[in-house]
């Protein structure tokens, strides 16, 4: 896997052709991050910084696609089904990024068990 993340692999004569595609990808992710931020600011029903959760999407998905992962955004549902159930804590989060760790890091498919 590691192997697809080195520099003298990339082509970088194709990156020219490649931006109309970086530039749909960067407004899907910010318009869908977008509606992410509004539902859970419903949710919340109080205002959240749009520029603050914004920029730590960003953040995190430049850091997932040098690491070789996917651009994303919130689990809106995951944090509103939280919020549902009255779990206020960061624990809930540190919790489930130990797990999915766990799952990568398994020699074996968990999801064929």
């Amino acid at each position: 896997m590691w192997d697809f993340l080195k520099i003298e692999k990339v082509v970088f004569s194709v990156l020219p052709s490649q931006t109309l595609t970086v530039i749909a990808m960067i407004s899907v992710v910010a318009l869908s991050s977008s509606l992410d931020i509004a539902a859970i600011e419903i949710e919340l029903k109080r205002p959240l910084d749009y520029n603050h959760e914004l920029k730590t999407v960003g953040i995190s998905n430049i850091i997932s696609g040098i690491t070789g992962g996917y651009t994303g955004s919130y689990i809106f549902s995951q944090t509103i089904f939280s919020l549902r159930m009255g779990i206020r804590s960061r624990l809930m989060g540190y919790v489930i990024a130990f797990f999915l760790r766990f799952a990568v890091v398994l020699p074996f498919d968990i999801l064929s068990y």
